[in-house]
């Protein structure tokens, strides 16, 4: 993603009708999936906004490659943030889910990425 569109993302992530129905959908998705205080794995977090949904479902890992969004994440207060990117994600933890929102069509080999 060019590295303007971050900063725009952020801009209106939180208010726009787009992501706000979005998260809606999220979160009756996870509703009765996750146990409450699960590990939630979100790659490709971009500029964090679904963080604060997730975390209503457990303890949130945010990754990304951007450095632009690396930079919001931090400046939004997340700290648990991993740079990385698919299909070279290595991990030594364990997650009880894992999203991935706006990202595999993003990914050239996404059966390489999801065998990770």
């Amino acid at each position: 993603m060019k590295s303007d569109v971050y900063k725009t993302l952020s801009d209106v992530d939180e208010r726009h009708w787009w992501f706000r129905g979005r998260r809606a959908i999220l979160r009756a998705l996870l509703a009765g999936r996750l146990r409450q205080g699960a590990r939630i794995l979100d790659v490709g977090a971009g500029s964090g906004a679904n963080t604060p949904l997730l975390r209503e479902f457990g303890e949130v890992w945010c990754v990304e490659n951007s450095p632009e969004a690396l930079v919001i994440l931090k400046e939004r207060g997340i700290e648990n943030i991993l740079s990385g990117e698919l299909p070279n994600l290595r991990l030594s933890q364990s997650f009880e889910g894992i999203v991935l929102l706006d990202v595999l069509e993003h990914v050239e080999d996404d059966r390489a990425a999801l065998e990770n």
